[in-house]
């Protein structure tokens, strides 16, 4: 996506691509949470997990997320996905840091960056974000 961005600005590495950059990984965030917890609850009321994961992938509250992890999840097969815990937060905060200079109101953002810091003060910061399923379950109480 970073190459993606500089090409879009002409090569130029600006302030504008690293705004683009940190918005892509809070919504990659923010999703990621969203739908695992949808699973969580899924789960909880005795929905097996693949038969949630095709619903919604039929459905309006498909993803990236529900067709690409949730969906490997599904085939038990590794979705090359390396981001720790860690890098998606301080990928994301920049995000909030310029909210807050424009006097934004977070609503749902810093709900997700408390998320990803209460992993990160249980030890989670160096494991991939395929453990935010755990957390989450776990925090659900599933």
């Amino acid at each position: 996506m970073y190459r993606k961005l500089q090409q879009l600005n002409e090569g130029a590495i600006s302030d504008e691509t690293e705004t683009l950059k940190s918005l892509n990984a809070l919504l990659y965030a923010t999703n990621l949470l969203t739908a695992y917890e949808g699973l969580a609850i899924a789960k909880k009321a005795g929905i097996k997990p693949d038969v949630f994961i095709d619903a919604i992938n039929a459905s309006s509250g498909q993803s990236y997320i529900t067709k690409t992890l949730l969906s490997c999840d599904k085939q038990k097969t590794k979705y090359g996905m390396d981001s720790t815990i860690s890098s998606i937060y301080t990928s994301f905060s920049s995000t909030v840091e310029i909210a807050r200079l424009e006097a934004v109101p977070l609503m749902f953002t810093s709900l997700t960056q408390e998320i990803f810091a209460m992993a990160i003060n249980q030890g989670l910061s160096a494991d991939s974000n395929e453990c935010m399923s755990d957390f989450i379950e776990e925090t659900i109480g599933v």
